[in-house]
């Protein structure tokens, strides 16, 4: 069953950079497991050079995985950050303590929280 979900991702004060809302993206566990793959060994330094693998700040995160699930089918919107969109599951992007995090959550409450990197 086709499933809308959510994303936002926050900076380390936990201000909203990027909102995006994917539409049939199917069972909540493939878009998990599809951004956790993504990010898996990322981190967030200022202190070398970024790369695949490395982001200077959340808004570089951002960016990359925007432009990573934008081209598969068409199903990935960005919505403004300060908008009201509702969706069967929200994923929430965040940095805590320089680790990147992610949070699920339904209509119900959290699903998981784990890290991503």
């Amino acid at each position: 069953m086709a499933s809308t979900a959510l994303t936002i991702i926050s900076d380390g004060e936990g201000k909203t950079i990027a909102k995006f809302l994917r539409k049939s993206f199917g069972h909540v566990s493939g878009y998990s497991h599809m951004l956790l793959a993504f990010m898996s060994g990322a981190e967030i330094r200022t202190d070398r050079p970024p790369d695949a693998k490395t982001y200077h700040a959340m808004g570089f995160l951002a960016a990359s995985l925007i432009a990573h699930l934008t081209p598969s089918n068409g199903d990935t919107f960005l919505v403004p950050t300060d908008s009201d969109v509702s969706a069967d599951f929200t994923f929430n992007i965040f940095e805590r303590d320089g680790v990147i995090m992610v949070r699920c959550e339904d209509k119900a409450g959290v699903i998981f929280e784990t890290r991503a990197s």
